[in-house]
């Protein structure tokens, strides 16, 4: 090692790689300052309004709703759990399946899809040069693949069926006990503020 370095000393290649690494710990030092802003503006809860009663054993559910069209459309999140079912429970009893349920995918962990990353190499025996490099990804897939986490799932309803709100929305995550999530507010006048 210290052949190497006298040898790199004695050629003069002192000077570019002293200012190789500096440039590779300034690039270093702000692309770890620039990911850590965009950590801390990610958002770690699901931060959808209607919860179960009681949470079912093993997840966090949390949903919300909106009505397009002719459809009741109720997101569901699982914290990650694929839904294998979701029902509305009628006043009667009677339950009425979802027509669709539509997957959404997780951002990748946990925080904000954009990342952002650097490298410093040199090449040459005798100290050719220094190269360096920042590249910033949005997330997105080539070539398939991806993580098999679910952000949030979406079940659709007929809404002339699903009848006036609320709906008892009735949820089973995979691998979780079914729970159910009472969704939207009574028809009526509505609440002084």
């Amino acid at each position: 090692m210290r052949a190497i370095v006298a040898t790199m000393v004695t050629t003069g290649v002192t000077a570019g790689v002293t200012a190789g690494v500096t440039a590779g710990v300034t690039a270093g030092v702000t692309a770890g300052l620039l990911a850590g802003a965009l950590t801390a503006c990610s958002s770690t809860s699901s931060g959808l309004p209607y919860k179960p009663a009681v949470q079912p054993a093993g997840a966090t559910v949390s949903a919300a709703y909106t009505i397009v069209s002719d459809r009741l459309r109720v997101e569901i999140d699982g914290g990650g759990r694929r839904l294998e079912r979701a029902q509305i429970v009628k006043p009667d009893g009677t339950v009425l399946e979802a027509q669709t349920i539509e997957y959404t995918p997780a951002a990748g962990g946990g925080g904000s899809p954009v990342s952002i990353g650097f490298g410093v190499g040199s090449f040459g025996s005798m100290g050719g040069g220094v190269s360096t490099g920042v590249g910033v990804s949005t997330g997105g897939v080539v070539g398939g693949g991806g993580s098999s986490a679910v952000g949030s799932n979406i079940a659709s309803f007929p809404l002339a069926q699903a009848g006036p709100s609320p709906w008892r929305v009735r949820v089973k995550l995979v691998g979780v006990d079914p729970a159910d999530v009472l969704v939207g507010e009574p028809e009526g006048p509505s609440k002084p503020r």
